[in-house]
């Protein structure tokens, strides 16, 4: 379109719109759908014989959607259509075009154009607002900053965040920690109405405790378990664990019953708590970090040791008003404080108690989901309450929809003790389903206990599809082998740049992604996320590499050329046989003509040969024996 054309338009948008020339704003958050009004308020065109939808951009007009007179709708060929004008509204006088997954550069000003017994022209600015962390993913104690982008940006707004549906003001976080990952959302005020972009925080470190305000009671004699537990992906390969004074902060050794572990649970134990244990315990831990580098996160805790002594109570008043409470099947969720609330005719009197439920304390019921992706390692938590140490720790696995036996997979491992936590170095796909932790124990009355704790494992993992030729789209899609708890999916773009810093940018909210054609852009890794109703529940990686491709390309192309050669100096081969076929053909046709001649020949050269070898013979004759008569 030219720039006569594009002059002609914005005037007819003068013309239509009124002497005052306002653009009609539209915001939306992105990754959502848009909607171009564009609404015929008069009815004056009943009847619309062609709708034009273009985008400005720069000097020159480019179509976006259009339906011409002859009723011909135009959509783009190599990409599959994100806009689209709905012709069922059109009885509507609603011309308005619907744009899906917008992404930041849709951002900018279209025009709508309606011909019909008259015309209309409108003009749109599209707003596009998104939320994004630079960086994504950052490591507690560095630096990361929200960003609210709005494309094209304008001044006339008012720019809020929130932090899990909570407002906060702060934008730059200087010192990360576990307690800012999660949702955060800008919302974005103005003239019209609000519009939410939300984006997601991931902070890599000590995921439990999350801080460093952890108190750890334990009893003398009793076993402890002192928590240290990594996030996903951040496996350190040194831990180390220090025990200080909590006065002077003065180092001290650790107790003589005191052993770590390895691994994403890098949590320590002390088989026996001694009068004197108590203190500050600190678990740090030194990693490979996003961009290479060495990272050590630490968390620190505190170890308080009690003591007490049991006394016998009597009651001699038999009668007593007290209301029982029969708890049939005691559950870790019903340890804590209980109250008994006792009201009078003058008052209010409380007394309250404490219920320890001994057994299995992580997890605490039977409803427990772990995620993890193939080719990962996952850690299934069996960790039992201080003082219940098992003798015997039992793993079997059964499926999740018949509940038959299944083999524990080759890489399960088990630990002994408190933390009888399973690990699985490598998920394979088929390791999911129902895992049971069962121990048994000698009870308080000295007798065999018997506790299990169920949990499901679910293994993800992206599948590609592709056409057979190897060169057309490709799709990739997020596999869980249950998505009962799936409420969303999101696929995120993760790019690396100078000094390895890295991007993280949302793409596409589905669960599945296509490609339509594999480039080098396109080459790297892919992260599909997945949420439920609690939010983030974890994420699958997958890496596209084009080298393959290439490759396969080059040898396919020589494979055929070296075919084609192979072919041409076969049929040149054929081509010569048969015109020496041919050659000898017309020479016999020919001589068949004159078999007379043919006589002649031959008995010319017969008698030509006779009378050289009789010249020759007299020759002879002449040399043996010289006589006057051979003259």
């Amino acid at each position: 379109m030219n720039k006569t054309h594009f002059l002609m338009v914005l005037g007819l948008a003068l013309v239509f719109e009124g002497s005052q020339c306002q653009e009609r704003e539209v915001f939306v958050a992105q990754g959502s759908v848009a909607v171009l009004p564009c609404v015929d308020e008069t009815s004056a065109i009943s009847h619309p014989t062609a709708v034009y939808w273009s985008r400005i951009v720069g000097n020159v007009l480019k179509t976006v959607w259009r339906r011409d007179k002859n009723g011909l709708e135009f959509r783009p060929v190599r990409d599959s259509p994100r806009a689209n004008c709905p012709i069922s509204n059109f009885g509507k006088s609603d011309y308005s075009l619907h744009i899906t997954e917008t992404t930041i550069e849709d951002g900018g000003k279209y025009v709508c154009e309606v011909e019909g017994k008259t015309q209309m022209v409108k003009v749109i600015n599209l707003r596009v607002v998104r939320a994004s962390f630079s960086p994504a993913i950052v490591v507690e104690g560095l630096i990361t900053e929200a960003k609210c982008d709005i494309s094209p940006g304008t001044h006339f707004v008012s720019i809020n965040w929130k932090q899990n549906g909570i407002f906060t003001s702060r934008t730059r976080l200087s010192d990360v920690s576990q307690r800012d990952a999660g949702h955060w959302t800008c919302r974005v005020a103005y003239n019209g109405g609000v519009v939410e972009a939300t984006t997601s925080l991931q902070v890599k470190g000590i995921a439990a405790p999350q801080d460093d305000s952890s108190v750890v009671y334990a009893a003398v004699g009793s076993s402890v378990s002192l928590p240290c537990v990594f996030t996903d992906g951040l496996i350190p390969y040194t831990v180390m664990w220090r025990r200080t004074s909590t006065t002077s902060y003065s180092s001290l050794p650790l107790p003589a019953s005191f052993s770590e572990s390895a691994g994403p649970s890098a949590s320590a134990t002390i088989q026996r708590v001694e009068d004197g244990d108590e203190g500050m315990y600190t678990c740090s831990g030194m990693m490979k970090g996003l961009n290479r580098g060495r990272i050590k996160v630490q968390r620190r805790m505190e170890l308080v040791v009690t003591r007490g002594e049991w006394n016998n109570i009597s009651r001699e008043d038999s009668e007593y008003c007290a209301n029982l409470t029969r708890l049939s099947d005691v559950s870790q969720r019903d340890a804590g404080h209980w109250t008994c609330r006792v009201a009078y005719n003058g008052g209010v009197v409380e007394a309250t108690t404490s219920l320890q439920v001994k057994g299995i304390a992580a997890p605490q019921d039977d409803s427990s989901v772990v995620y993890a992706a193939v080719g990962s390692s996952v850690s299934l938590p069996c960790v039992f309450t201080d003082g219940l140490i098992p003798y015997t720790v039992m793993w079997r696995r059964t499926s999740t929809t018949s509940y038959s036996s299944l083999p524990l997979p080759a890489s399960f491992s088990e630990s002994a003790g408190p933390s009888a936590s399973a690990t699985i170095q490598r998920v394979e796909d088929g390791d999911e389903g129902m895992y049971t932790c069962s121990g048994m124990m000698k009870g308080l009355n000295r007798g065999r206990i018997k506790v299990q704790r169920r949990m499901e494992l679910v293994v993800t993992r992206v599948s590609r599809s592709s056409s057979s030729s190897g060169n057309g789209p490709v799709t990739l899609t997020c596999h869980l082998s249950n998505s009962s708890q799936i409420t969303s999916y999101e696929w995120l773009r993760v790019t690396y740049g100078p000094n390895d810093t890295q991007t993280v940018t949302s793409v596409q909210k589905t669960k599945s992604y296509r490609i339509q054609e594999v480039t080098e852009k396109d080459a790297g890794e892919w992260v599909c996320r997945f949420y439920g109703k609690q939010g983030v529940l974890g994420n699958v990686t997958y890496q596209i590499h084009v080298m393959g491709a290439v490759k396969s390309g080059n040898s396919s192309s020589g494979n055929k050329t070296a075919m084609v050669m192979g072919l041409g100096f076969l049929f040149l081969v054929i081509f010569l046989i048969l015109f020496q076929m041919y050659r000898n053909y017309r020479r016999k046709k020919t001589i068949l003509l004159y078999p007379a001649m043919e006589t002649i020949v031959h008995q010319a050269a017969t008698e030509r040969e006779q009378r050289g070898r009789s010249g020759a013979k007299m020759a002879e004759a002449c040399v043996g024996d010289p006589k006057p008569v051979c003259v």
